[in-house]
């Protein structure tokens, strides 16, 4: 297959950062970083087309993608003790990541198509869905009932047609961003990135706190941090945000619930923070967003 040719992907990584103490008290730390890969592996999927029935796991390698990720980390704390006794402490995090393939030799798709790249532009991982429009009960099927009217063999040839349907759509929604990608990385489910994972799918819809994670993986919350940015390319926050967001977009698309009641149901104390955390990472709001799913045409 060639691999032998092929050389280690490089990445160069830029790091800043500044650590502050004010007034025998408060501490302020900064840090921004900055990765850019130019040879990152990818299959040769634009030279060669995928409909020859060739596994896409089984074209040439080759290593001309490009990708990039960068963002910062802030905290802030003040401790202060009142006595022998008594002491309190106040702290806060403020995370921000954004990772964007720039090349992967993607062949760009007609104009019929609603997004015609689907992986340069965009971040490593981000998933798309195919859309049908319900508002005028146009759905090969509307409702359990109807399906439940049908006999078992009707229900197998419905099966095949909406497979029919499905593949000739072209009718796509970019849906959220991948909180979770394989692609990525190899973990153990003992692994503290793992661990991290599990905990923010467990505890999404409470209120999460790095000093809780840190304590639940039993590592410095700042090591933590950087380990967990390094192995994803995100930080733990923003994969939260994503998580969150990634259950509104059902909550959306799924039921009549208001976007305040999404909002508290998705683990948001603040209905304008999510919004706005909402419209960051699918760019739209999620008024738009539900608006949008009613005005995608069924194609086929």
């Amino acid at each position: 297959m060639g691999y032998a040719l092929l050389q280690a992907q490089t990445m160069l990584k830029q790091n800043y950062g500044i650590d502050v103490g004010l007034f025998n008290g408060f501490t302020f730390s900064f840090d921004y970083f900055k990765e850019r890969m130019d040879n990152m592996l990818i299959h040769a999927t634009s030279t060669i087309p995928s409909y020859q029935g060739i596994p896409i796991n089984n074209y040439p390698a080759t290593q001309v993608g490009v990708y990039e990720n960068k963002g910062y980390d802030l905290s802030a704390n003040y401790y202060k003790r009142i006595n022998a006794d008594w002491s309190f402490n106040v702290g806060g995090w403020v995370s921000y990541a954004r990772n964007k393939v720039i090349y992967k030799d993607e062949t760009e798709l007609g104009e019929s198509y609603s997004y015609r790249r689907k992986e340069e532009g965009f971040p490593l991982g981000t998933s798309f869905g195919l859309m049908v429009d319900y508002s005028n009960g146009n759905g090969y099927f509307n409702s359990q009932e109807e399906i439940d009217r049908y006999e078992y063999t009707h229900r197998i040839i419905g099966l095949f047609r909406i497979l029919e349907l499905l593949s000739t759509c072209k009718s796509t929604k970019l849906m959220s961003a991948t909180a979770y990608s394989s692609t990525n990385f190899a973990v153990e489910a003992n692994e503290p990135v793992s661990k991290i994972y599990t905990y923010l799918f467990n505890h999404y819809k409470e209120k999460i706190t790095l000093r809780e994670i840190a304590d639940y993986v039993k590592q410095n919350p700042s090591a933590l941090c950087r380990y967990f940015r390094q192995r994803t390319d995100k930080s733990i926050f923003q994969c939260l945000a994503e998580i969150r967001v990634e259950h509104a977009c059902k909550l959306l698309s799924y039921s009549n619930l208001s976007v305040s009641q999404i909002a508290y149901e998705s683990g948001y104390g603040n209905v304008p923070y999510f919004i706005k955390q909402f419209e960051s990472i699918t760019r739209q709001t999620p008024k738009e967003y539900r608006i949008s799913l009613c005005k995608v045409r069924r194609t086929g």
